[in-house]
């Protein structure tokens, strides 16, 4: 396992654990409390970006708050105070009823994605790319950079936000343009693939331009409508005013052919 990785593990674990001063105790069934995700977003341009995703679930936050002498706001500051040297400040968000501490490293191509994903998670990266409309990943892990005995307290994903339509993979969940692997499970396959179609009409866009040319039409029908009610309603008047013509002279009827006049 990279030493870098299993070290902020460790760190992001033991604050989360014991900001409290001692590990919560999670309700049977519940979920977990806190979920590290590890997320790869890949743009159609080529370009991506890293985030690394505490998130505190209601209950973990009311664990962690417990006896806390510094206010909800300033959670994510807490919990990842020891690794911000390494990696930087994490953004704290609400997300419903969660708490998101997020860190993000932008990325101008996916050869720096592949760097990453080699240098910090030693994955063997098979496939990582656009070409032809098409993305492909395909990620050999040797060992997963997080585990976890207790799935109530701790959860661990690597996910992946996919450019375009998501087509076959071997994700455990999808969501839209995420996909997702759980790795924190004994049954996760250590080969990660997944294909999307890059490009192309976004349904939504499709939905908006057909609302906009019945708009338009219906805009068109309204003027036309208007105009013609004008234009007759100007030609009446005129028409009602208007003297008729005389009637024309009586012409006399030719006399009889076997009539003779004197």
């Amino acid at each position: 396992m990279n030493g870098k990785r299993s070290l902020v593990w460790a760190v992001l674990a033991a604050a989360a654990l014991c900001a409290s001063g001692k590990p919560p105790s999670a309700p049977p069934g519940s979920e977990s409390q806190i979920v590290f995700q590890f997320l790869a977003v890949v743009h159609e341009d080529g370009s991506a970006e890293f985030k690394t995703i505490l998130k505190f679930s209601a209950f973990g936050i009311e664990e962690a708050m417990k006896d806390a002498d510094y206010p909800e706001e300033e959670l994510c500051a807490h919990a990842t105070k020891d690794i911000e040297s390494s990696f930087g400040a994490f953004d704290q968000r609400q997300d419903g009823k969660e708490i998101w501490c997020t860190n993000a490293i932008a990325m101008d191509n996916l050869q720096g994605l592949r760097n990453h994903l080699e240098d910090e998670f030693a994955v063997n990266v098979r496939a990582l790319g656009i070409e032809d409309g098409s993305f492909a990943l395909d990620l050999s892990w040797a060992r997963f950079p997080c585990t976890t005995a207790d799935a109530s307290r701790f959860g661990c994903e690597f996910s992946v936000e996919a450019p375009g339509e998501v087509g076959d993979n071997n994700a455990k969940k999808v969501s839209g343009r995420v996909l997702t692997w759980d790795l924190g499970s004994s049954d996760t396959p250590m080969r990660f693939t997944a294909e999307s179609k890059v490009g192309g009409f976004d349904p939504a866009i499709l939905i908006l331009a057909g609302v906009l040319t019945c708009g338009c039409c219906t805009v068109i029908l309204l003027i036309g409508g208007a105009g013609l009610f004008f234009y007759l309603y100007k030609r009446k008047p005129a028409s009602a005013g208007a003297e008729p013509p005389a009637p024309a002279a009586p012409v006399p009827a030719p006399p009889p052919a076997d009539t003779i006049q004197f």
